[in-house]
């Protein structure tokens, strides 16, 4: 088990997605999600930059590979691609990874968060399954995002306006609201989903992570739609 250091954007919004008891993942678009919150992190912390002079094309603002193997592989396509890529792009590429989910998944199994249980149906087929071990950090998480949604007078930082708004757009908030609170509330989410309560830096992160994940799981559907027709 790793030392206790704070959940990464994408760990958060993982925890949002899997089932509790079962361990599975809820949804169908984790990839994609868990792409946009790397990508957001990135941008919120400085390590990458959208270039408005180069055609909003994504810089590369670190030294070094990152430690974070999420954040490594976001790195390496950065700095090993040929050309030069839009967040969109990037997103694309980064969600394509088939190592993206289980590299997640076992940096919460490192922490001590969830457990990696090797499942066996009709003993025949087996699969990996993710049951909680530490329910504390996703409490967290829901009394963080329930807070900001039925306090209006709440001052959200930047990460919880990205965590909000990208669960909003992947459907993963209903782990910490009912459909009923989403509705009642629906106001107040979409401020936050629309970036107005977070600083000028801040609503450039989440906007364009929201409209690349947006974009990034249409186009999987129209080609998911295709090949089924």
């Amino acid at each position: 088990m790793t030392e206790s250091k704070p959940l990464h954007l994408y760990e958060e919004l993982l925890l949002l997605a899997l089932h509790d008891e079962k361990g599975t993942l809820n949804g169908g678009y984790i990839e994609h999600a868990l792409a946009g919150a790397v990508l957001a992190e990135l941008l919120l912390e400085d390590q990458i930059i959208i270039d408005d002079q180069a055609n909003g094309l994504i810089k590369l603002q670190m030294d070094k590979e990152p430690d974070d193997p999420l954040f490594r592989k976001a790195y390496r396509l950065i700095n090993l691609w040929q050309k030069p890529m839009s967040l969109e792009g990037l997103l694309s590429e980064l969600a394509n990874l088939s190592s993206l989910r289980y590299l997640a998944t076992e940096q919460l199994c490192d922490r001590g968060v969830v457990e990696n249980v090797e499942e066996t149906i009709l003993y025949i087929f087996s699969r990996n399954i993710y049951p909680t071990l530490n329910p504390a950090p996703e409490q967290e998480i829901v009394s963080r995002i329930r807070d900001g949604i039925f306090n209006d007078e709440a001052q959200l930082d930047p990460r919880t306006c990205a965590l909000i708004s990208l669960a909003h757009h992947t459907d993963y908030i209903t782990a910490a609201i009912s459909f009923h609170e989403r509705a009642k509330h629906k106001a107040r989410i979409e401020v936050i989903a629309k970036e107005e309560l977070a600083g000028s830096a801040t609503q450039k992160a989440i906007a364009a992570c929201q409209a690349a994940v947006t974009a990034s799981i249409l186009m999987t559907t129209i080609m998911m739609s295709q090949v089924n027709t």
